[in-house]
């Protein structure tokens, strides 16, 4: 809902936890936080991800594969939730991240972009079906 949302925008706002050092300790939480499949725990991780990426230079390619499937899913959700495109939603956030908390724009590579008009496609089949229900 609306609410369970924005406390996710927050949380994306507030100052990161920093990652632990030890690889398999990061693992784990980046699995609790892909299983436990909210968004407050999945806007939580993308910053700190972010934080880490920005602190250290990079990441490793599992934490980098986790940065993109659990930005996707909240960039799907804040689509639903406030009735945009899934390509505003990316945009949205990306900017929110920089914003908040510096660094360059995380790009997504040829099959997300497809991925992302797809899903702007089935979102807009979704409303005008809701829509048609209501109405």
């Amino acid at each position: 809902d609306r609410y369970e949302f924005q406390r996710a925008i927050d949380a994306l706002k507030e100052e990161p936890e920093e990652m632990s050092a030890n690889i398999s300790l990061r693992r784990g939480q980046i699995s609790k936080a892909l299983s436990d499949n909210t968004p407050i725990s999945t806007a939580r991780m993308i910053r700190d991800l972010w934080e880490r990426h920005e602190s250290q230079g990079s990441i490793n390619q599992t934490e980098s594969h986790a940065f993109r499937s659990l930005c996707n899913r909240l960039i799907q959700e804040w689509a639903l939730c406030e009735g945009i495109m899934i390509e505003e939603a990316n945009n949205e956030l990306q900017q929110m991240i920089r914003e908040e908390h510096g660094g360059e724009e995380f790009s997504s590579g040829p099959i997300e972009q497809r991925r992302m008009k797809e899903q702007d496609r089935l979102l807009d089949k979704l409303i005008s079906w809701g829509e048609a229900r209501e109405g």
